[in-house]
């Protein structure tokens, strides 16, 4: 009897998998697009390394943006070796098809433990900006609510990681990236300090 029981909870669970497969796999782009993005970013892209950016729930427009500058490589404003090796085969139909399907992935906020001092300074910053030191609000740009701006190109900033943030707000003020419209990311990071910079990364990878 316990071994009928056995073979019917491994048959159900195997059924499961086989039969999700399937019906979410028409949902996917194809297997060799998805494949070069889910090591990194996961299928949901949820990514569980905290230097690589989530991409669930990103806008379309902004992720599309991203990748063909990252595909032009050292002659771009946003280079990534890594970025470009696995661009490559890639054509402009297929990223669009991959940043829609990113867009369309439910963002989960993962468990970060955030010092409670850095959050609310962050979030001062993030809100007010810091007028003595020259320090533009971020809330402008990404809305109160960290979910950007769709139509202007503003991305999506709610739950990302900490990590990724620091990187990104460093790379702007060395110029490293220069991809953001008119500069407005380099002027406002020229402006911060590090101790800053970790403050508004703590808040936007914990905010409500």
């Amino acid at each position: 009897m316990n071994i009928l029981k056995n073979f019917l909870k491994i048959f159900l669970v195997l059924f499961s998998a086989i039969f999700t497969f399937f019906c979410y796999a028409d949902e996917q782009p194809s297997t060799n697009k998805l494949t070069r993005c889910v090591t990194c970013h996961t299928i949901s892209g949820n990514s569980t390394t905290t230097i690589w950016p989530k991409l669930s729930e990103q806008h379309s427009g902004y992720m599309l943006k991203q990748l063909l500058e990252f595909k032009k490589g050292k002659d771009g404003d946003r280079y990534d070796p890594t970025m470009v090796g696995m661009l490559q085969g890639i054509t402009e139909s297929d990223m669009l098809e991959l940043a829609d399907h990113f867009s369309k992935q439910v963002l989960e906020k993962k468990k970060v433990k955030v010092n409670k001092i850095d959050f609310e300074e962050g979030r001062n910053i993030y809100l007010f900006g810091d007028k003595e030191n020259g320090v533009v609000a971020c809330v402008g740009c990404h809305g109160i609510d960290g979910k950007g701006n769709k139509l202007a190109n503003f991305p999506h900033l709610k739950w990302q990681h900490k990590d990724y943030i620091l990187i990104q707000l460093k790379k702007f003020k060395t110029n490293q990236r220069s991809n953001d419209p008119n500069g407005v990311m380099r002027d406002i990071s020229i402006t911060m300090s590090e101790q800053q910079m970790n403050f508004v990364a703590s808040y936007i990878s914990a905010m409500k």
